[in-house]
């Protein structure tokens, strides 16, 4: 996976010239999909706020997954719902030119 720092810049060309364009690519984020499930299997709601520990904060997309960067090779997280807050711990190993996905069950 990729880290995309800019999107978008402006440039200005000199006339019949090109320009190149840094667009601040990272491969190097030790990132992956969770795929974040309660206990009874369901997927956390969309717009839960979560935080790794000692890492970053992400939001839970839809059917539980969530984009998170900067992983260890041991992680937890905490998830906060409705109801209170859940809890987890996982592996992550690095598949270089792939994208990881891990299933965590939070309770």
């Amino acid at each position: 996976m990729a880290d995309i720092t800019a999107s978008q810049d402006v440039v200005a060309p000199a006339d019949r010239s090109g320009v190149r364009v840094d667009f601040r690519v990272h491969t190097n984020t030790s990132s992956a999909v969770l795929v974040l499930t309660a206990r009874d299997g369901r997927p956390l709601s969309a717009g839960s706020q979560g935080q790794v520990e000692g890492g970053e904060a992400f939001v839970v997309g839809y059917d539980g997954r969530a984009w998170v960067k900067g992983l260890a090779q041991h992680n937890t997280l905490s998830v906060a719902l409705e109801g209170g807050e859940c809890h987890a711990a996982f592996d992550y190993v690095a598949h270089p030119n792939e994208q990881v996905v891990i299933p965590v069950t939070c309770q």
